[in-house]
């Protein structure tokens, strides 16, 4: 059963990380000045698809994560706590990105900074590693 729990997580995973960094990608050029209606259709699709496919697949992430880690007795191990931080911060930054999309969708006039996700990929790359390594911390 552990197993099967660990790959249905990594395929989540690779669903929401995928739309958590093509999502900035997408949208940025399109915060910087306000939007023309084909720029507004489209930015509805990019949040159409992050609220089908990206945020369903961060649930998923998290439900499957909890289930192997009771499975596995991992609540106390360090590297899993801080594995918990990280993820934490992760979701934050999902969330930012979802308000984001709502803006951008009901706002046409407003200018928005860009989203910046240097960090969600920092962020991935940390899980990446405790994960894997398992440190002792």
């Amino acid at each position: 059963m552990y197993l099967i729990l660990k790959w249905l997580h990594v395929v989540s995973v690779l669903l929401f990380t995928s739309g958590m960094l093509v999502t900035p990608w997408l949208v940025n050029p399109l915060c910087a000045n306000p939007r023309a209606d084909s720029q507004q259709d489209f930015l509805v699709s990019v949040r159409s698809y992050h609220q089908k496919v990206t945020s369903p697949a961060l649930l998923l992430v998290w439900a499957l994560g909890l289930a192997m880690a009771q499975s596995a007795q991992w609540w106390s191990h360090p590297w899993f706590r801080a594995k918990l931080l990280v993820a934490l911060l992760l979701s934050a930054q999902h969330g930012a990105i979802s308000g984001r999309l709502r803006h951008l969708c009901n706002e046409p006039e407003r200018t928005f900074p860009p989203l910046r996700f240097p960090w969600f990929a920092l962020g991935m790359t940390l899980v990446a590693g405790l994960v894997v390594l398992k440190p002792s911390i």
